[in-house]
């Protein structure tokens, strides 16, 4: 499209939708994930420009961090009532263990809170109140300093509906300060073809190592822009949290970290660690996005919608 102003165009998205115009010279692309997906894996640069887009995009995004963890929780208490009415109790004696485990997290008893709460779960699983029970019961875990129990029953919410306790449970992940690991365990990573492991394995035989015992790879706290791939063995994700550090979960390989902190080139959020006898490859950005995007883009695509569901995990939506 060129021109000073040329016609609005109406566009309807997923959670958006209105009237776009353009000023001065603009391109725009509308079409299936399928006919956006060959047009710009056709030409690399056509990729590169997007990815330069998304990069901005996210650099540009707030997150929830800086909220207070009070003012959280006081939300949740007054959602309690609430949630009997729009999750209604199945059996006889839960709404009332419900009730008692919530009054205890009150009461700052966070250690019963969680006893209470994990016996209901545990006898109530199929009930509709059982999700707000999670909420609470992951609450609990966070003050008990049990940061893999709460990650993992956020991480279980959040695969649940797409409604107000999987967004309360996506801005509890925000307080662990767990934002990119936690995307990383939800989603599984990008989900690269079989031939894109391949390719680097071989790319990278002669320039892998070997860990002997466990090897720290990247560092909570520290920033980089490096993407690491797991030829061999597992790698391990550690966080520390009031000086106690717990193992979140671990991958085994073939797989890859650090797509997200190479292209935002932002802190890890945990520890990575390479169990005995792993064998592993680093690869700088500026190598991995140039062959991803030359050599092989529809696995750049791949990642681009990875990149693009971050962004969207960011925004809260």
């Amino acid at each position: 499209m060129a021109g000073e102003l040329a016609d609005p165009i109406t566009i309807t998205g997923c959670n958006h939708s209105g009237d776009l115009f353009t000023i001065g010279y603009s391109s725009v692309l509308v079409g299936s994930k399928e006919e956006l997906r060959e047009y710009l894996v056709a030409k690399p640069e056509r990729l590169k420009r997007v990815f330069d887009s998304v990069r901005q995009e996210i650099s540009a995004c707030e997150r929830y961090r800086d909220m207070d963890f009070e003012d959280y929780m006081k939300k949740l208490i007054q959602a309690k009532q609430r949630w009997l009415d729009e999750f209604p109790p199945l059996l006889f004696g839960e709404k009332s263990l419900y009730r008692k485990g919530v009054k205890l997290i009150e009461r700052g008893e966070f250690a019963e809170a969680e006893e209470v709460l994990k016996f209901y779960i545990s006898h109530y699983e199929n009930s509709p109140l059982t999700w707000p029970a999670m909420i609470f019961y992951a609450v609990s875990c966070i003050y008990n300093r049990k940061v893999e129990v709460s990650l993992k029953t956020i991480v279980q919410i959040m695969s649940g509906a797409n409604n107000e306790l999987s967004f309360l449970a996506r801005k509890m992940v925000c307080y662990l300060e767990l934002l990119e690991t936690s995307y990383r365990l939800i989603t599984k990573g990008p989900g690269y073809g079989k031939d894109f492991f391949n390719h680097f394995a071989d790319l990278l035989s002669d320039r892998s190592s070997r860990a002997r015992g466990d090897t720290v790879i990247f560092e909570e706290g520290n920033k980089s822009n490096n993407v690491v791939f797991l030829l061999e063995g597992n790698l391990k994700f550690l966080k520390t949290s009031r000086s106690r550090t717990s193992l979140l979960f671990t991958i085994d390989a073939p797989d890859s970290v650090g797509e997200i902190h190479a292209f935002t080139g932002g802190s890890w959020d945990t520890t990575v660690v390479a169990g005995d006898d792993s064998r592993f490859a680093v690869l700088g950005d500026e190598e991995f996005f140039d062959i991803l995007i030359e050599k092989i883009p529809p696995e750049g695509f791949r990642l681009l919608e990875y990149l693009l569901g971050y962004s969207r995990e960011m925004r809260g939506y």
